[in-house]
Parts: structure tokens; sequence; C-alpha cells
């Protein structure tokens, strides 16, 4: 996904200082959608197992109580009208079965609404991707444009999120990152628009 022409316009417009900090807003939310993604992957997958687990509860509940709704309407039950005990055992037996089918009914409606929030889930997790995708093409442009503006290795930078001086001893153009050697110790691998050329 590349930059649209007029947000290039106004990233261009902005002064180093004002690209950084987008940065640093598109990078906060990118890690905000990454964590909504991992959550939302953990729910479809959990969703997609209990799914399957009710699917097969019903399917197996629907193929035992196929036979028994045939045969008990084979039976000519209306003729036992006169005997007590058989009305109260086909009631029972037929109190029973509906019982268990209502449960099959249960099983099938919460399969149903497992594929649903899956179905929500993958949508939001489509957008969700789409918005971090030009997230990243953002930043790939924010970081070339900064390592077109003249950082080079040896050169003197600020890293704009701490404030801390360094000196650039490496650059990553695919990446668009710079290492920079600190000079309170240490190196730190940032985006190229994390930082801002310090002239001396």
């Amino acid at each position: 996904m590349s930059v649209t022409r007029c947000l290039k316009v106004f990233i261009d417009g902005l002064t180093t200082i004002l690209r950084s900090e987008l940065r640093a807003v598109l990078v906060t939310v990118r890690k905000i959608i990454e964590a909504r993604l991992a959550v939302l992957n953990s729910f479809v997958g959990r969703n997609d197992v209990l799914a399957q687990k009710y699917k097969t509860i019903s399917d197996q509940l629907d193929n035992f109580l196929s036979p028994i709704e045939q045969k008990l309407n084979m039976l000519p039950v209306s003729n036992l009208s006169g005997c007590i005990e058989g009305v109260e055992l086909f009631n029972n037996i037929q109190k029973s079965y509906f019982d268990y089918k209502a449960k099959a009914q249960d099983l099938g409606y919460r399969v149903a609404q497992f594929g649903f929030a899956s179905n929500y889930s993958n949508k939001l997790r489509e957008e969700l991707q789409l918005q971090l995708d030009r997230i990243e093409s953002i930043l790939s442009y924010l970081d070339t444009l900064a390592l077109s503006g003249g950082i080079n290795v040896g050169s003197r930078v600020r890293i704009y999120e701490t404030g801390n001086l360094g000196t650039v001893s490496a650059i990553d153009s695919g990446q668009g990152t710079v290492d920079v050697i600190q000079d309170i110790g240490g190196t730190v691998v940032v985006g190229a628009s994390g930082v801002g050329l310090v002239n001396l």
C-alpha cells in the first residue's frame, strides 16, 4: 500500500520534529492495533474450537434422535387412550425425546452464534490489518524521507524520543532504521524519522 500524494504533501510540509512526533503516534497506534489483533486471533481460534465441539455434539444428538422420531411417529400411540400405564410411558418417552431435541437445537444455535462471532471478528481483523498496512506505509515513507534528508553514517543526531545525542553507525535503508551510538553509552536502533541531524 502506498502513501497518497496529498498525505505526502502534508508530511513533506512538517518539520523534522513534527515528523518524529507523527512517527511516535503511529508507532503507538501500531502497537495498540497489534495487541487488538492478537486478542482477536485468540478469540477466533477459541470460537472455532468451541463451534466445532458443539457441532459434533449436535450432529451426534441429531443422528441419535432421528430414528427415534421416525419410530415414535409409526407407533399407534393414540390407541393407548384407555391404558394409563401406556400413555404415561409414551408421554415420558416423548418428553425425554423433546428435551434432547431442544438441547440439539440449542447446540445448533450456539454453533451459529460462534460462526457469526468468528465472521464478525474476521471482518474486524481485516479492517485492523488494513489500518496496520496504512500505518506501515506511512512509517516507511517517513523513514525514507528522513534518510534522503542527509542522514549518513557518521552523522551527529539527536534521538527525539529520549533527547540523547549520538552518532549514526549504520543505516538499514530497507528497514528505514539507523543504528545510533549514544554519547551516554550504548547503541540503539531507531526509525530514521526518529532522529534529527545536529549541526555542531
